[in-house]
C-alpha cells in the first residue's frame, strides 16, 4: 500500500504538471479553454496555477480529511457500518468534485484525504464498516483498474490501425 501511495502522489502530481504546461502545447486552443489565456502563457499565470492547482489540492484534502474525522466521529455512534461506509465514500468523491469546483487538483486532494483516512480516521471506524470498506473499496479499485486497461486497449487498437 506504501508503493501504490506513492503511485497515486506522483500520478496526481504529474497531472497537475500537464494541466500546468498543456497551453503550452496547444497555443491555438481557445481561451476558455486554457489555464492561463493568450497564446503563449505568461511564467506568472503558470506559477500561480501550479501552486492553485497542487497547494489547493492539499488545502481541499486536509479541510474535507477535517470534515470526515467529525462525521466519522459521530456517526460511530449510531452504530451504522453502512452509514459509515456511505459516509466515505460520498466524502471521497465529493473531495474530488468540490476541488474540481475551485479549480484546484481533485486528484491530490483525494490523495491527501486517503494520508488523513490512514493517519486518523480509519480508527473511528467500526469493525463491521472496517471489514465492509475493505471489501466496497477492494472492488471498486479492481473493476477501475480494469475498465481503465480495457479502454487503453480500445484507444491502442485504434492508433494501431
Amino acid at each position: 500500500s506504501l508503493i501504490e501511495g506513492e503511485s497515486l502522489l506522483n500520478d496526481g502530481s504529474a497531472f497537475v504538471v500537464f494541466m500546468v504546461f498543456q497551453d503550452l502545447v496547444t497555443p491555438d486552443a481557445p481561451d476558455d479553454e486554457k489555464l492561463c489565456p493568450g497564446s503563449t502563457p505568461a511564467a506568472g499565470c503558470v506559477i500561480g496555477r501550479f501552486f492553485q492547482l497542487a497547494l489547493g489540492g492539499v488545502v481541499v484534502g486536509l479541510v474535507a480529511g477535517a470534515i470526515m474525522h467529525w462525521w466519522i466521529k459521530n456517526a460511530r455512534f449510531l452504530r451504522g457500518p453502512t452509514l459509515e461506509l456511505a459516509i466515505v465514500l460520498v466524502g471521497v468523491y465529493g473531495t474530488f468534485f468540490l476541488a474540481e469546483t475551485f479549480n484546484c487538483s481533485g486528484v491530490l486532494a483525494v490523495v491527501v484525504l486517503g494520508i488523513a483516512m490512514t493517519a486518523r480516521i480509519h480508527v473511528l471506524l467500526s469493525n463491521e464498516a472496517h471489514h465492509a470498506h475493505h471489501f466496497v473499496v477492494s472492488t471498486i479499485a479492481y473493476l477501475c483498474d480494469k475498465i481503465i486497461f480495457f479502454a487503453a486497449g480500445m484507444i491502442s487498437v485504434r492508433f494501431i490501425r
